[in-house]
């Protein structure tokens, strides 16, 4: 008996899925209307039709795309529970938002413009929208997709430094003087420095 009872009941719910969102289950598992269905005055449809015009012509769990057909989607209770650019509809199902998705500014999407990225201090990088440079920085940490490494990042590890090979460490004098004695920039022509350091990374 045990046996023929699971049988049947994986039966039903293979059923179930396949048909995709005609039918939409109450928590206590009985199905919401026959035909159709309202909450107060807003009513729609169990069966999805073959065509549609508007969402409530879709069954719970599927809205109508703009080519006119329903199309399958997420059950709801609020719309945070819905995907970005969706939001829980009386149906508690997640249909697309009339809300426009904010635009946001990344720092590694593809260039396709031909604007000159703009010169960023250290500890910032080119923010970027809609594939072109916006012309402002962005603060590394605050990069959607991650900041793109550059070889200022390691300033403060000479030895990190030097061990990329697709960077350099630059050097500057201590305590450097010309012939007359006087104190000059390494570097500079006839300019003696007593000894080096790290100054940066390039």
């Amino acid at each position: 008996m045990l046996r023929n009872t699971l049988l049947l009941s994986a039966l039903f719910f293979s059923s179930a899925s396949l048909m995709g969102c005609n039918l939409y289950f109450e928590e206590d598992g009985g199905r919401r209307g026959q035909s159709s269905n309202c909450r107060g005055e807003e009513c729609w449809t169990d069966v999805t039709p073959s065509s549609c015009e508007a969402d409530e012509e879709c069954g719970p769990g599927c809205f109508c795309t703009d080519d006119g057909t329903c199309e399958e989607t997420d059950f709801c209770e609020e719309s945070s529970q819905c995907a970005e650019g969706f939001e829980c509809d009386y149906r508690d199902t997640c249909v697309p938002s009339d809300e426009p998705v904010p635009e946001v500014v990344t720092c590694q999407s593809a260039i396709g413009c031909d604007e000159a990225a703009p010169i960023c201090p250290v500890g910032t990088t080119a923010g970027i929208l809609n594939g072109c440079y916006t012309g402002e920085c962005l603060a590394k940490e605050d990069c959607p997709d991650g900041a793109p490494f550059e070889c200022s990042d390691l300033n403060a590890d000479e030895a990190a430094c030097t061990d990329n090979a697709a960077c350099g460490a630059v050097y500057k004098g201590v305590n450097c003087t010309s012939p007359s004695g006087a104190d000059c920039t390494s570097g500079s022509a006839d300019c003696t420095c007593e000894s080096f350091e790290y100054d940066y990374c390039e």
